[in-house]
């Protein structure tokens, strides 16, 4: 396959307004009435996904429709990257299985075969020109004390350590980290299930737990 691009940029919305949404799992139902209830106009905004749109939730093949769509645009989430792996991988498969990837085990080889192309060409990072400066947006977290370029950088340069900080980490969400992500605006994550959107200096944690029983899909505009 080709190797997609780890960071994906977009230039500013000069027209309308762009979202943010946080952890999916299945869950699309949420995010339709969500966007409806913001008059969401596809003709001029764009949604921004911090991954893990599978896994868990109520119809997790329903990924494939979001992601051909020309405004809608995610980037990798953990729960991706089981999936992907686990085509060559038992122990991730095993892995996935037990974090709410029973849903695959229904998908036949056509289904299996679009969602690891549709998969393969997510992004790890997403950069959003705003009136207000750069948005960042990845899925757990920026490794402590480094620079969004310094970031930007050891991911590019195929840093293993920092590719696992981005999509796995819960240090920042659950230490209060006092030091912001020099660099850039803000930064919006998901991975860590919080009751309500949390701010850590610039960084946003905004996974609400859409598919548990008390929890929400949270969708947030940033360029307002």
């Amino acid at each position: 396959m080709k190797n997609y691009p780890i960071i994906k940029y977009f230039e500013q919305n000069l027209n309308g307004i762009d979202y943010v949404v946080g952890d999916i799992h299945g869950e699309f139902v949420q995010l339709v009435e969500g966007l409806r209830a913001l008059k969401f106009n596809p003709k001029f905004d764009r949604v921004f996904s911090v991954g893990d749109l599978v896994d868990r939730g109520a119809n997790s093949p329903a990924a494939l429709k979001w992601l051909a769509q020309p405004w809608f645009h995610a980037v990798l989430g953990n729960h991706e990257e089981m999936l992907l792996e686990s085509f060559e991988n038992e122990k991730m498969m095993c892995l996935m299985l037990d974090n709410g990837g029973d849903w695959w085990l229904q998908a036949d080889t056509q289904m299996q075969y679009e969602f690891q192309r549709a998969l393969y060409k997510l992004p790890v990072v997403i950069e959003v020109e705003t009136k207000k400066g750069a948005i960042g947006i990845v899925h757990a977290d920026v490794p402590s004390r480094m620079s969004w370029k310094n970031f930007k950088f050891k991911l590019e340069a195929n840093d293993k350590k920092v590719r696992e900080i981005a999509l796995w980490s819960r240090i920042r969400s659950t230490s209060m980290l006092s030091k912001p992500v020099d660099g850039i605006t803000k930064v919006y994550c998901g991975h860590t299930v919080v009751n309500e959107p949390k701010i850590i200096k610039n960084v946003h944690f905004i996974d609400t737990g859409a598919y548990k029983k008390n929890g929400r899909l949270t969708i947030l505009p940033i360029n307002q």
